[in-house]
């Protein structure tokens, strides 16, 4: 099993990546493209596509199977719903092992005719399965993974098994209410967790404080501000975004602190492309709200809190190990 290759599928709001991974985790080459959102036939096209150009150039990867996470809630192998990629209701796993039957460059040198299905799951809960087995999770039997993108998710290890949930929608942790009545979330609720620490989060949080008479050295006179603008400004200093990312590091906080209440993990790994963008600002106010706010937290010792070991990596790195040992996600 060593030697086995997968190939590995992250679909996010922003990217799409594919990448040929190897049964230790490590990743042997990839593709990165924009997330054709609301397209579900483009995206297929996209993955497709990059399945192809990954199975001619990579060594091992012929025959190799094939898994896919996504940003939203999936049940039954189904993509039931997802805000951020912009489909509801889709059978992506079919949809896929049909165009991989069918094309023509993808025939040579992976033999789907034979009707093998695309195990699928919830991005960030495959980003947990990943950092379990391969990553800052292993070796623990009880541990949350949280993602923080262009949204928010989350995946749960209790008693040294991934959860899925009844319906397959465990670990959503970025819809988790921190702020009553507050602002608007790309789900249709309000002061979701998601709406205040994602990239969109921090963006929409700089973009309201301009508006409100707050100014920025960097960030007044840009026409419109991104997470990674935010990002980049607090590295250089930026009062104002400086505040803005410690102040989603402490909702992030007291939202893992009902988390660790709930299911009294060993250890929390932080991960996603935005969280690896903003760490150094984000963690230490997270680690000390989520301290502050735990059930008994004079008298006793929280769980780690640690970076993703496989970094922004964690989601294709999952859907591949998927891809080798579906009995991995209860459910899949």
């Amino acid at each position: 099993m060593t030697n086995a290759v997968a190939f590995g599928i992250d679909v996010g709001g922003t990217n799409v990546r594919v990448a040929a991974v190897d049964a230790t985790g490590k990743v042997l080459d990839q593709v990165r493209a924009a997330t054709p959102v609301g397209d579900a036939d483009g995206l297929i096209a996209e993955v497709v596509a990059a399945i192809e150009r990954l199975a001619a150039t990579t060594p091992g990867a012929r025959n190799a199977p094939v898994g896919m996470g996504v940003a939203g809630l999936v049940g039954g192998g189904v993509f039931r719903y997802g805000p951020n990629v912009g489909l509801a209701d889709v059978d992506l796993s079919a949809m896929l092992g049909r165009a991989l039957a069918g094309s023509p460059g993808m025939l040579a040198a992976l033999d789907w005719s034979v009707g093998r299905v695309v195990p699928l799951g919830n991005d960030a809960t495959l980003a947990a399965l990943a950092e379990w087995q391969v990553g800052a999770a292993a070796g623990h039997d009880h541990a949350v993974v949280v993602t923080v993108g262009t949204g928010v998710g989350g995946g749960l290890v209790i008693d040294g098994r991934l959860v899925a949930g009844s319906h397959g929608f465990a670990g959503e942790i970025g819809h988790v209410t921190v702020v009553d009545g507050g602002r608007a979330c790309s789900c249709g609720n309000l002061g979701c967790l998601e709406a205040y620490v994602s990239g969109t989060g921090v963006a929409a949080t700089a973009a309201a404080r301009l508006s409100h008479g707050s100014s920025s050295a960097l960030l007044s006179g840009l026409s419109v501000v991104t997470g990674r603008d935010v990002q980049a400004a607090a590295d250089a200093g930026d009062v104002m975004a400086r505040e803005i990312l410690e102040d989603a590091g402490r909702l992030l906080g007291v939202a893992l602190a009902g988390v660790v209440n709930l299911v009294d993990p060993d250890v929390v790994v932080l991960g996603g492309g935005a969280f690896v963008g903003s760490a150094e600002h984000l963690l230490s106010p997270a680690r000390a709200a989520l301290a502050s706010n735990i059930f008994g937290s004079p008298r006793r010792r929280p769980p780690e809190v640690l970076p993703a070991a496989l970094g922004d990596d964690a989601g294709v790195v999952g859907a591949a190990l998927l891809a080798l040992d579906p009995w991995l996600l209860p459910g899949s």
